[in-house]
């Protein structure tokens, strides 16, 4: 089958499917749609699905840009082990018998509300002088990684699956590590728990709502979004065909706008600038026409 080629910058929206690392999502997303330049925003371990979105050509310029206040999870806990990675891909190293009820759950949610201190998992993608965290721990090195400040906007309790096995529902800010937050819950509640399933459903503007499953993608039932779609949050400066070429040859140029990143617009073209109030310099084009 051929596929259409996509030859300006784009982004689509993905539901990641279970057993692939994001990294090869993307990429066979990128071949399956005739695009060589590939990146997605916010890795998620392979065992997990939902949002994914991959973004074509010039849009992976934009990838610094993009802010996310709040990430949403949806995610099973089972307790009564606990494994070297936090989830079920890992190998069992602890157990107990004792499995908490809900109401016993639900009274220590309470104390995760907030702004909290959290410990990345030792098989998390958190750099060490350089090296990923579970490359280290993979290596028998276990990797001493410092605690940082994390924010929980709300998590509660959607139901009880069976005995040992409860679905929540997280909003948190990025760099929150369900894995942890998982264990936490199960040490103040007594026990011990691993991630199960995971799944994000919100990563700041893309929803799940609008993700494409792979097979949707073979089938050319997907929506491309433009860069601008996502950069809503930054100010438009409109400027002149000489200011474009002035941009494009390194030049400033003299202009009142907004001081900080500001997206250059001039028709089709397109650029992230940086502005000092009275003049603009050229950081990145992300459309040329």
């Amino acid at each position: 089958m051929k596929y259409l080629r996509i030859s300006n910058p784009k982004i689509i929206i993905v539901d990641k499917p279970a057993g692939r690392s994001s990294a090869f999502i993307s990429r066979l997303v990128g071949k399956m749609l005739g695009v060589k330049k590939v990146g997605h925003i916010g890795t998620l371990d392979p065992f997990a699905t939902g949002v994914l979105p991959i973004v074509f050509n010039e849009a992976t310029r934009i990838i610094p840009y993009i802010k996310c206040a709040k990430k949403k999870y949806i995610f099973t806990m089972e307790f009564g082990a606990k494994t070297n990675t936090g989830d079920c891909t890992g190998n069992i190293v602890e157990q107990t018998l004792y499995i908490p009820t809900l109401e016993q759950i639900n009274s220590v949610l309470s104390n995760f509300i907030g702004t909290v201190k959290q410990k990345p998992h030792a098989f998390s993608a958190v750099k060490i002088n350089g090296t990923r965290a579970y490359k280290l721990s993979k290596s028998g090195h276990i990797p001493d990684i410092k605690a940082r400040d994390v924010t929980i906007f709300d998590i509660h309790v959607i139901e009880q699956c069976n005995e040992r096995v409860f679905k929540l529902e997280a909003t948190v800010s990025p760099g929150t590590y369900i894995r942890t937050l998982c264990e936490d819950i199960a040490v103040q509640s007594g026990s011990l728990a691993f991630v199960k399933e995971l799944r994000r459903v919100v990563d700041g503007k893309f929803f799940i709502e609008d993700a494409v499953q792979v097979d949707d993608i073979a089938k050319r039932c997907y929506t491309l979004y433009d860069p601008e779609d996502v950069l809503d949050d930054i100010p438009v400066v409109l400027i002149g065909l000489h200011e474009k070429e002035r941009l494009l040859n390194g030049l400033c140029v003299g202009l009142c706008a907004p001081s900080g990143v500001v997206l250059a617009k001039c028709g089709g073209f397109l650029a992230i600038a940086n502005s000092t109030g009275f003049s603009l310099s050229i950081k990145r084009v992300i459309r040329h026409c």
